[in-house]
């Protein structure tokens, strides 16, 4: 019996060894953003819209991420990391007038390119759903978002 106890000590301290030595200290931070050059600043959409883009696309494509818990563990905290710092290089909706300058054409283009990506099943992607449950919208979402985005990008092109 004292073996067996012994073993287990041995096996809860190894355990915590290898926990502590995969933890990693540095914190995930969300860059501050001007108030007015956001998405819903500019283009004002509505609370449905706003909601599906909060749910569905703000951790990656914006400065409002929700970090989870495990963005702590090192086999983790790189991918989550660099997934969202790639998605904030390609769209942020945080600094919406940052990224497309105020530029009719380019806000057209990428609502539009947003709305397609929704529709293909690409975004949000399957990997981040699979974690995360309740982002990946509904058809009637992807349908309201999607006219939403191309009435507006018909709007923003006619200017």
């Amino acid at each position: 019996m004292k073996l067996s106890r012994k073993r287990t000590y041995w096996w809860l301290i190894i355990v915590a060894a290898l926990f502590s030595l995969s933890w990693s200290w540095s914190v995930a931070e969300n860059p501050e953003s001007e108030p007015n050059g956001t998405l819903e600043a500019m283009l004002h959409p509505p609370s449905p819209v706003e909601t599906i883009l909060r749910e569905s696309c703000y951790d990656c494509h914006s400065n409002s991420t929700h970090w989870p818990w495990f963005v702590h563990f090192r086999p983790f905290a790189s991918k989550i990391r660099r997934d969202v710092e790639d998605g904030r290089n390609k769209l942020n909706f945080s600094e919406w007038r940052m990224q497309t300058g105020g530029n009719a054409q380019l806000e057209s283009r990428t609502l539009a390119t947003s709305c397609s990506l929704m529709e293909a099943g690409m975004m949000p992607p399957h990997y981040y759903t699979y974690v995360h449950p309740g982002a990946a919208p509904s058809s009637a979402e992807v349908k309201r978002f999607c006219q939403w985005a191309n009435a507006e990008a018909n709007r923003l092109a006619a200017r």
